[in-house]
């Protein structure tokens, strides 16, 4: 009997140690839902380098995976949100404004600005096993990438487009510790309630 207790006790403290694989960490994928296939920031790059402004019709726009009137993750913008979002990045300043812009903001043009968003998150469980499961440490690495298209399209016709993003993607640490381990389940009402 000592001897299993002996071998339990060593088997948890390796586990504590942080001896854990990661075929038990917990994952999740987060992704923009959508019928955009990119699979990463260059493929989107590559999509938007093939946009010719003053050439590039809303058809052309659609024939290439990328459909304003079906798409999800599409916002469409007012003129007042289109200005806003101009005049963050140069205050006062609206002679730097690119002229295509400064036409979809005059009242009566049939232009409509476009933002379209696509992101990827994966999220891996890291560190010790044990310590997840007792709920004193839970740590995790959070991998992914997103973009952001802005569309200005006069008459169905791109006149302007922008790109933002992360393009070598992005890594974020996530570490949440509880001292008092399962207690703190019980705390903060997550069993039961």
């Amino acid at each position: 009997m000592r001897r299993i207790l002996a071998f339990l006790a060593l088997a948890l403290a390796g586990l504590l140690a942080g001896c854990a694989t990661t075929t038990f960490m917990p994952s999740s994928n987060e992704s923009t839902v959508g019928d955009v296939t990119w699979k990463n920031y260059s493929e989107a790059q590559y999509f938007f380098d093939q946009i010719e402004p003053g050439s590039s019709t809303i058809g052309v726009l659609s024939s290439r995976g990328l459909d304003l009137k079906t798409s999800k993750n599409v916002v469409v913008l007012d003129r007042t949100s289109l200005l806003a979002l101009f005049m963050a990045n140069v205050p006062g300043s609206f002679e730097y404004i690119d002229n295509a812009v400064k036409r979809c903001l005059q009242p009566g043009e049939n232009c409509t600005p476009y933002i379209f968003r696509k992101s990827e998150l994966k999220e891996e469980g890291k560190g010790s096993l044990a310590l997840r499961l007792l709920n004193f440490k839970k740590e995790s690495v959070v991998h992914g990438w997103s973009v952001e298209m802005l569309l200005l399209i006069h008459d169905g016709v791109v006149v302007y487009k922008q790109i933002k993003g992360t393009p070598n993607g992005t890594e974020l640490y996530k570490e949440e510790t509880h001292p008092l381990g399962p207690l703190d389940v019980w705390k903060s009402g997550g069993i039961g309630h």
